[in-house]
């Protein structure tokens, strides 16, 4: 969003809607990286990172990521709009499977998705579900975990190479 700061804290608490003009953001480009990637398509993750992305001139990759209280919002779409943060994401490893291991951990300072009731309820379709009716967005964390689980896709633990325990 480009605008004043108390435009922005106006929108952020509800009190004013976005200006179109104010914001030019992209979901579809990460999540686009994020399938690529999911799928193995390197030449794809490839082209998108190097071919796309500079012709977005202006226009902003942005992911969502819940706060703590998810679960108590999922009801409202109001205070589910006015929850949450936005994260533009301008720099895209080289790597695909780089890529993802870094959208698949959460954002410090914000529950990991394995804290949520509908996680550990075995529920993950909630959030996807709440999405879909208020037209909202899918946390992050969720949205990549998910692709990952929908392809079979494992990644090694960070650092180490090893792949996790199954």
């Amino acid at each position: 969003m480009s605008a004043s700061f108390e435009e922005a804290i106006l929108v952020r608490h509800g009190y004013e809607e976005v200006a179109e003009e104010s914001c030019s953001t992209s979901t579809l480009f990460p999540i686009l990286l994020t399938w690529t990637a999911v799928l193995g398509m390197n030449d794809g993750y490839e082209f998108l990172r190097e071919q796309v992305l500079p012709r977005l001139k202006g226009t902003t990759p942005n992911f969502w990521s819940s706060e703590q209280g998810y679960d108590s919002l999922v009801a409202d779409p109001m205070a589910l709009h006015e929850h949450g943060t936005g994260e533009a994401i301008m720099q895209f490893p080289q790597e695909a499977q780089e890529f993802l291991q870094q959208m698949s951990r959460g954002l410090a300072g914000i529950d990991h998705i394995e804290k949520s009731a509908w996680y550990q309820g075995g529920a993950p379709y909630i959030p996807l579900l709440a999405a879909l009716h208020w037209h909202l967005q899918l946390p992050r964390e969720l949205l990549v975990q998910q692709a990952m689980a929908f392809a079979g896709v494992v990644l090694p633990v960070a650092n180490t190479g090893e792949m996790p325990p199954q």
